[in-house]
């Protein structure tokens, strides 16, 4: 393996620690967003989230294929004879990047516990509205108004 083709690698693991940090700092900020009760912040950060996690699987799969045209397979183990053959600089990247991944997962399990915490309030909110409605829901799959339909089968026009 030359200098070069390892510098290629050692450059896409370092492009990978640029993408995760700014993931891993996204979503700390959309756990903020997600505790202060900012939608419109949510909204953007899932567009970013989305371009970001674009950019690191791409990145992710043209690592891949040059460790593959080096010989190595995209595998834990493969991974690991690189490193071993890259040396010190690489390994302390390629732990680095596997530190802050472990990171960007941790912040998007807690972000998915807060959102799942969100809605089980907010069908807890239209449970208790819904308790006192004879008509059960009030609106169909559909959108439309169940109480309006049921009202002019009876000749009465609601609303």
């Amino acid at each position: 393996m030359t200098s070069a083709e390892q510098t290629k690698v050692t450059d896409f693991i370092n492009q990978e620690i640029a993408l995760m940090t700014a993931l891993a700092e996204l979503l700390q900020k959309e756990s903020t967003a997600l505790l202060d009760n900012e939608i419109s912040a949510l909204n953007q950060f899932t567009q970013e989230k989305s371009i970001l996690v674009n950019q690191v699987n791409e990145l992710e799969k043209q690592r891949a294929m040059q460790l593959s045209a080096l010989g190595f397979a995209n595998t834990l183990d493969g991974i690991a004879l690189f490193l071993d053959r890259a040396g010190d600089e690489v390994q302390a990247s390629w732990q680095q990047l596997l530190k802050i991944t472990e990171l960007a997962r941790e912040n998007n399990r807690s972000n998915g516990l807060l959102i799942n915490r969100r809605l089980q309030q907010s069908q807890a909110g239209l449970d208790a509205l819904q308790q006192n409605n004879p008509a059960g829901n009030l609106y169909g799959p559909s959108g439309q108004s169940l109480t309006n339909s049921a009202l002019k089968g009876r000749g009465v026009k609601a609303g």
